[in-house]
């Protein structure tokens, strides 16, 4: 499983919870918004992508993530499980206005879904404002979600 070996937790120490990203593939917003988090959250969450369909990593995805110090070309895209599913606790799918994810959500874990403003052209596009415009939206999302872990957690 992802990070498991943050699964030992300090006897009385809870673990980290467990986020899982899921799009419609697992070679955009979910690389995007688990490239973030895993930054920007790694002290406070464990974090995992999936997809419904296998795709590879979208080259503009990765270069837009390149110019923002993150190298996503190294990831493996996952199909969504659920040996995945039952190991999140917080599960959030991804999609532009119109588009659903019909991912099974077991009840053990809570559910939250992110329509994407800046859709991404379903084949590679030159222009990189696009791709620019949604990782900088994504980033968005997850510095309030780590934000608001924070102050759960009060760190």
């Amino acid at each position: 499983m992802p990070d498991s070996h943050a699964d030992a937790a300090p006897r009385g120490l809870h673990r980290k919870p467990r986020i899982l990203f899921v799009g419609n593939d697992d070679a955009r917003y979910s690389q995007i918004a688990k490239a973030f988090m895993r930054e920007l959250g790694r002290d406070l969450v464990d974090v995992a992508s999936a997809g419904l369909r296998s795709a590879a990593i979208d080259p503009q995805v990765a270069a837009v993530m390149e110019e923002a110090g993150y190298n996503i070309r190294v990831e493996t895209p996952r199909l969504v499980g659920r040996e995945l599913l039952t190991w999140a606790d917080l599960v959030i799918t991804l999609a532009p206005a119109g588009e659903k994810v019909g991912v099974a959500v077991p009840g053990s874990a809570h559910h939250k879904h992110w329509r994407v403003r800046h859709a991404l052209p379903e084949q590679p596009h030159k222009d990189l404002a696009l791709y620019r415009a949604c990782r900088d939206e994504i980033r968005r999302r997850i510095d309030q979600t780590v934000h608001s872990i924070r102050l759960f957690r009060g760190r």
